[in-house]
């Protein structure tokens, strides 16, 4: 994840693909001031998607999300949330097995 006070371009888009191929993330995400030009969606674009394998589910590998769009709650980070069912079910079962106190 990378935050940018202004003036950024598809440089800083190719930056981030850089780093996340370097650092073999699954994707980055670019937080921005400005609105994101053209060229930075289609360089965001141009990395492609990953698949959460669990959910099923692509993603974009590069997103740009602006201060602005989360504060109004008008943007979000697409992103596989990070509770897994399978392991909550498990620690349901367990507790429910487990006598109570008295």
């Amino acid at each position: 994840m990378q935050v940018k006070g202004g003036g950024t371009g598809a440089k800083d888009i190719r930056d981030l693909i850089g780093t996340v191929e370097n650092q073999k993330a699954t994707a980055g995400i670019l937080i921005t001031l400005d609105k994101p030009t053209r060229p930075m969606r289609d360089e965001a674009a141009s990395a492609g998607r990953y698949t959460a394998k669990l959910w099923q589910k692509d993603y974009p590998k590069i997103q740009i999300v602006t201060i602005e769009g989360l504060l109004k709650g008008a943007e979000r980070i697409e992103a596989p949330t990070q509770i897994n069912p399978f392991a909550m079910a498990a620690r349901e079962q367990v507790a429910q097995q487990q006598p109570e106190m008295l």
